[in-house]
């Protein structure tokens, strides 16, 4: 009886490997390749870093074109201009904004605009205790500013400095009604209208 013999080469595979910096454990890693002869890419690998930040993702194939994203909750994660596959990683800040009439009672429906770096921009209303907190915020400086038909601000607008990972105090904007508005219809002395 005949034997078939089947050829077989084997090639050494890729392996990504990096870390984060600081270590942050829990980051999720993935790895993208673009198809080719296509702008599509598939996800061909996923990993998690250790406690000390690191992670490696393979084998792949040699000669693909890859990209590398890093996500976490709570995280900001850009690749370093040093290295494509090392993250430095920040921690997410957050701010808290009370709009406040000239009692201190709160007030909802406050308009709060909310720009930073990198033409980041989030409007939010406040709710019914007068308060909004913007959360999920990069480390850096953001200009608030509040808005509501038929009042006035102090202080109109204002600079606020997010901090890494933090939560500093609440900013208070108090509202000075300079306007108001009736509603209804006009009629003639003969009920006409």
């Amino acid at each position: 009886a005949g034997r078939a013999a089947a050829e077989m080469r084997a090639r050494k595979g890729l392996v990504l490997a990096g870390r984060t910096r600081p270590a942050v454990a829990g980051v999720e890693v993935r790895v993208w390749e673009r198809i080719a002869g296509s702008e599509l890419e598939q996800r061909v690998g996923t990993a998690q870093t250790g406690a000390d930040g690191s992670y490696s993702v393979g084998p792949l194939g040699e000669g693909g074109q890859y990209r590398v994203e890093a996500v976490k909750a709570g995280y900001a994660l850009r690749a370093s201009p040093e290295d494509p596959y090392v993250f430095v990683a920040s921690r997410m800040g957050e701010v808290r904004v009370e709009a406040v009439d000239g009692a201190g009672a709160g007030l909802a429906g406050v308009l709060l605009s909310l720009s930073g770096e990198a033409a980041f921009r989030q409007n939010n209303r406040t709710g019914d205790d007068g308060s909004h907190t913007f959360a999920g915020l990069v480390p850096g400086t953001y200009f608030l500013r509040p808005m509501l038909k038929e009042y006035d601000f102090k202080p109109a607008s204002h600079t606020v400095t997010v901090a890494e990972g933090g939560a500093g105090p609440a900013i208070r904007v108090t509202a000075r009604r300079v306007a108001y508005s009736a509603v209804g219809t006009v009629r003639t002395l003969d009920g006409v209208g």
